[in-house]
């Protein structure tokens, strides 16, 4: 199982607490455990919500427009 700890940061100070008490002691934890860890750091895109959000207005809208003669799900 694939596990993700995601955390978001606006400032130096919350970003300096979250990997002092929230990362390192996860990290430590699954090393001491033996297991390997990958720590990925990226500016940030869309958000989980904004994710979800433009799913469901993609679906809303496959469910009322016709595209070449026929309805389409969000898949096709």
């Amino acid at each position: 199982m694939t596990q993700t700890l995601r955390i978001r940061c606006w400032e130096p100070v919350q970003a300096h607490k979250a990997l002092q008490t929230i990362v390192w002691p996860h990290v430590k934890n699954h090393l001491m455990a033996g297991q390997r860890m990958v720590v990925e750091v990226r500016q940030e895109t869309r958000i989980l919500g904004e994710n979800a959000m433009l799913h469901a207005l993609l679906g809303q809208i496959s469910l009322e427009v016709e595209w070449a003669g026929k309805k389409r799900d969000v898949g096709t």
